[in-house]
């Protein structure tokens, strides 16, 4: 299983302008309706909704990536797939069978390095700085 987490970054900065116009537009659309002064207040109040929901949503996002980090360790991958590591702790890739394993620093404040298969590229296991 291999976890790509810079396209989870990107989609998560990225997704959240489209909501937003969207939000700003209906309660602009509600305030003219509605034809009265104190109706141009659901603009702040949608956009304050807004970015409260997207708050949630990255830090649900950010806390579902520790935990991948923090579960799948050394240990976790060497009880999964047995047979990829050896009595020596020599690591090979689950796919592939290679025993070149490259090291990615993972740098968006995690402080986690990705075990990565120099073939085949899959991500073996995390583990901390």
């Amino acid at each position: 299983m291999s976890f790509d987490y810079r396209a989870h970054r990107l989609h998560a900065a990225y997704s959240a302008t489209l909501p937003l116009i969207v939000i700003a537009v209906l309660c602009g659309w509600a305030a003219y309706v509605m034809k009265d002064k104190g109706a141009w207040i659901l603009i702040p109040i949608g956009i304050a909704i807004f970015y409260f929901v997207a708050q949630l949503k990255w830090l649900r996002s950010y806390l579902y990536q520790f935990r991948i980090f923090e579960t799948q360790t050394y240990d976790w991958y060497s009880r999964n797939h047995p047979e990829s590591v050896s009595a020596g702790k020599t690591v090979a890739c689950f796919k592939c069978r290679s025993s070149k394993i490259n090291l990615r620093n993972i740098m968006n404040g995690t402080y986690h390095r990705a075990h990565v298969c120099a073939n085949c590229g899959s991500t073996l296991y995390f583990s901390a700085e």
